[in-house]
């Protein structure tokens, strides 16, 4: 909280301070000074948290402006995502089950579970590789149609592992969180790498698009909100534009008594905008010492 650091921590003693010093003064108008400015520095500090708050809100409308567009590129990606799925799935029958037949391509070369070392070794080789060039992504191979890739990844146990991530269409990239592994890991079941695999494909890919359908949405319903909420002026307006003025005058009167020795101020602060200067209230006897 910006105000309650700046200005009430750290603050606070010199404000004090400045009290202390204005009342041991004997003039009146020193400690209205101080409260004034006091008064004056939290209200600009309300003031610009106001003012970033409307920059976020027009940053946040520019963005929300686009929903309508990403939504209809996600239902786009999301078809040819399909479609590019089952082109490249084949099922086979085996024993009266129907399962999809392990066809992972490598380097351009298609292998099946016949080859399945020669699987394991490019996940092995690709992971060897991270672990040398941590910030780099690993090209595995391809299976149904998307690229696999190896990359390191910190949402393990201890804090330190690798995870596989799909590509999709253009540049659109999976990071499934049903496939992460620690380090600590001795060894990849192939066949549980490939469940992984199409549990996400078959099931994943749909939740992911109907999450991001979901949220972009709640955020076409947000632009109303946002809408009302920009513009809108500071509460405390004429709050700060009156401290201010105040702080002004009692600056002017501080540095004529200062100028004019035997000048005795009879100035009072206003106590609202529409307030015309009139005939003293109070006369101040204090002179600058």
């Amino acid at each position: 909280d910006l105000l309650q650091r700046t200005i009430e921590d750290v603050q606070s003693e010199a404000a004090n301070a400045a009290d202390m010093k204005a009342a041991a003064s004997g003039n009146p108008l020193i400690l209205m000074q101080v409260r004034l400015a006091s008064d004056l520095r939290k209200l600009e500090a309300l003031h610009s948290q106001h003012q970033r708050s409307q920059h976020r809100l027009r940053d946040r409308l520019k963005w929300l402006g686009s929903a309508s567009d990403r939504l209809n590129k996600a239902e786009a990606d999301y078809a040819a995502n399909t479609k590019r799925r089952d082109s490249h799935t084949h099922k086979i029958v085996e024993k009266g089950k129907e399962r999809i037949r392990l066809e992972f391509s490598i380097n351009g070369q298609t292998k099946f579970e016949k080859d399945s070392d020669q699987i394991k070794k490019a996940i092995v080789d690709s992971v060897k590789e991270i672990t040398r060039e941590p910030r780099k992504k690993s090209l595995v191979g391809s299976y149904r149609g998307f690229e696999v890739y190896a990359l390191r990844s910190m949402q393990t146990a201890s804090g330190d592992g690798f995870r596989f991530a799909l590509k999709g269409v253009g540049e659109q990239e999976f990071q499934p969180d049903n496939l992460i592994y620690d380090f600590a890991d001795d060894k990849i079941s192939l066949s549980g790498f490939f469940q992984r695999l199409d549990n996400f494909l078959d099931k994943g890919l749909a939740q992911s698009f109907q999450t991001y359908q979901t949220n972009v949405r709640r955020e076409i319903a947000e632009i109303d909100t946002v809408n009302a909420a920009l513009g809108q002026e500071f509460p405390q307006k004429e709050e700060l534009a009156l401290v201010r003025e105040n702080h002004g005058a009692v600056m002017r009167e501080l540095q004529r008594m200062q100028n004019e020795p035997g000048y005795v101020s009879s100035w009072e602060p206003k106590a609202s905008l529409s307030e015309e200067d009139s005939a003293p209230r109070m006369a101040f006897a204090a002179r600058m010492a």
